[in-house]
């Protein structure tokens, strides 16, 4: 942190000297809050057009791919050709969608890193070779690097993959990579591999807050 002379940290509030979206750490030290995948894809991007253009490119690139992701699942659901591009303009025209993806958010990542997985590892249930429950384990890992809440995919990704071991190893194998680099990142930036820039979210998550949820959601969603 920079501080003001006369004002140093450690004699004021941790937060008079952190910017938005960073908090503080072993003063007067301070990290990202943000996890570490989206700024990767949008440096990604930069080292191929600059950054005038690289991060908004990322991120259109992004939004253009989910739609047609959630076409393709749909398709692979078993959902007609109509009901498939009615889920994708539902998704494409939805107003949090579209703010998200002109916006340098990782909720619009989330959903299409996570829908990408799930494909994969549903493709590779039927059929044989590595290469596509590998490239779920990478993908997979990619967006718990955007959104580390996204690990919660592992659910409906165990239920694409089916019970072959090879299949969860080469899932596995595939994630190692990003597993690896998240727990280091979290060591270095908040001192353990299981901990993350987000803090008191227990709070925020209650099985009192389910009903109230659910209603808010059956109000607006029509």
């Amino acid at each position: 942190q920079r501080s003001i002379p006369g004002l140093p940290p450690d004699t004021a509030s941790p937060f008079t000297y952190v910017p938005l979206g960073f908090r503080p750490v072993r003063l007067p030290g301070m990290s990202p809050t943000y996890p570490t995948g989206l700024p990767l894809l949008l440096a990604g991007g930069s080292l191929l057009t600059g950054w005038d253009t690289g991060p908004a490119l990322v991120l259109e690139i992004q939004s253009l791919l989910g739609v047609a992701l959630v076409y393709t699942l749909g398709r692979q659901s078993g959902l007609e050709r109509g009901w498939a591009l009615l889920g994708a303009a539902m998704l494409g025209f939805g107003p949090l969608y579209l703010f998200s993806s002109f916006q340098i958010m990782s909720d619009m990542p989330a959903l299409v890193w996570t829908t990408m997985a799930i494909l994969l590892a549903w493709s590779a249930r039927s059929h044989e070779g590595i290469l596509r429950p590998l490239g779920a384990g990478v993908v997979f890992a990619m967006s718990v690097l955007v959104r580390p809440s996204d690990f919660l995919a592992i659910v409906p990704l165990a239920i694409a993959l089916g019970f072959s071991w090879r299949k969860w190893i080469a899932f596995g194998a595939g994630g190692v990579p990003g597993t690896v680099f998240l727990a280091l990142f979290d060591k270095a930036a908040y001192g353990s591999a299981l901990a993350s820039g987000y803090q008191g979210v227990a709070d925020l998550i209650r099985g009192a807050y389910a009903g109230p949820t659910l209603i808010h959601y059956a109000h607006w969603f029509p």
